[in-house]
């Protein structure tokens, strides 16, 4: 941990004015080299799944100490970039640059629930900053330089530059949400199902899985149950969707295509999840219509699961995700489809990356559920966008392919050393 400024305490003051008492803010930003090296221009994408997968870690650890977060969407990049201090040129001179993503506000529950009781104003949490509390911390005094990833680039990649450019957030807008009344506390969240103990397990033996045993099933009722946890209840006011959905201050962009290759109780096949179900007929609409889109046999009935071509989809799975073999060899793997067009037209360029981000959030969910059901997942990042669209028919730009995802049996490298996580820090 580094100081990086010296804000006065008035400063600060007003800055976290607005929010519930104990509120702190917390702040990505990304390093497109540390993706560009290895990957080139793909390294955008990357670098947004990095940042949905960072929000939902974060959101998931506020839980387990009882507190809440938010995304402060409202604030432009400008702000952002500000409070964080990406914007100081001189600090990075001669160096791989920083982008700023984005923003969050962080409060204990308690601190809410007083909010509730008293007066109406202190009920209304704002998902923005004002301009004159930024300005007031940008001042300073900062400290530091960043230190240099690689000293030889060979190559570099304009178009990350460009497309960085592109989806920079210039419009400030100044979103509410509601803190009065109950918060909701559904017992399909990960800090209300299991114990804080539990849940830092799970969380600390995360790994991501290198190869699948192409044996390893899981029930329906498991399989469900995986999927119950990536719904983000959308009819729900924003603060009371299930965590770490309450964090997101939008309606769900991401939809789940479903190659199930061993899943005991339901028949092989390719299946799609519907995370808001009002948009079922954009995606019925958006792919071919000889689809059957019949709800998967024995699914809960708030669960919108359907069944779509039946059969062995594991070569296909393979195949759409760069040929890998962990894609088949699961127990189940999955496209994540994104409104592409729509949500682009109707919010700006700068949507580009949020939904990326929803697609990470997805993604850690997946991982530490996987992990809870005693088997393991790894993202998958190489697929063919095109070949994936045409697996469903998808002809234009309404529905687009983001990120892949897979779930089995692990088979460990024995090459590979593992310690416990954070062993420097233990002391014998």
């Amino acid at each position: 941990m580094e100081l990086r400024a010296d804000c006065s305490p008035a400063a600060i003051s007003r800055l976290l004015a607005p929010f519930p008492s104990g509120a702190f803010l917390f702040g990505l930003t990304s390093v497109h080299w540390r993706e560009a090296w290895k990957y080139g221009e793909r390294a955008f994408r990357y670098c947004n799944h990095d940042v949905g997968h960072a929000i939902g870690s974060a959101r998931i650890a506020a839980a387990t100490l009882g507190w809440k977060m938010a995304l402060l969407d409202g604030a432009d990049q400008n702000q952002t970039a500000r409070v964080l201090g990406t914007h100081r040129v001189d600090d990075f001179s001669g160096v791989e640059p920083e982008h700023p993503d984005c923003l969050a506000v962080i409060w204990p529950v308690e601190a809410e629930a007083r909010a509730s009781s008293s007066s109406r104003e202190n009920q209304n949490l704002p998902l923005f900053l004002e301009e004159a509390a930024v300005t007031g911390v940008a001042v300073g005094p900062w400290h530091g330089k960043a230190n240099e990833l690689s000293r030889e680039h060979g190559v570099h990649w304009d178009v990350i530059d460009q497309v960085a450019e592109a989806s920079w957030k210039t419009s400030l807008e100044h979103p509410i949400v509601s803190l009065a009344g109950t918060p909701i506390v559904p017992p399909e969240t990960l800090h209300a199902s299991r114990t804080t103990d539990d849940a830092a397990a799970i969380i600390r033996q995360r790994r991501s899985a290198v190869s699948f045993d192409g044996r390893t099933s899981i029930s329906a009722a498991t399989f469900f149950h995986i999927l119950q946890r990536v719904m983000p209840r959308v009819e729900r006011p924003q603060l009371q969707r299930p965590m770490p959905w309450d964090v997101l201050p939008w309606d769900p962009a991401i939809h789940l295509m479903l190659f199930v290759h061993r899943i005991e109780g339901l028949e092989a096949g390719l299946y799609m999840l519907a995370r808001d179900p009002k948009k079922l007929p954009l995606l019925q609409q958006s792919m071919n219509p000889e689809l059957e889109w019949t709800s998967a046999p024995g699914c809960p009935n708030d669960l919108p699961l359907f069944w779509l071509l039946q059969g062995n989809a594991q070569r296909l799975a393979a195949q759409v995700s760069c040929q890998q073999g962990i894609a088949g060899d699961s127990a189940f793997s999955l496209g994540m489809l994104a409104e592409f067009e729509g949500r682009l037209r109707q919010g700006g360029a700068w949507w580009y990356p949020r939904l990326f981000w929803e697609a990470g959030v997805v993604g850690q969910v997946l991982y530490l559920e996987a992990e809870a059901a005693g088997v393991r997942g790894t993202g998958i990042g190489c697929f063919f966008d095109d070949p994936v669209h045409e697996v469903v028919g998808i002809k234009d730009l309404s529905i687009q392919s983001l990120y892949h995802f897979t779930v089995g049996g692990p088979v460990d490298d024995q090459r590979l050393m593992t310690l416990p996580p954070y062993h420097h820090l233990q002391h014998e």
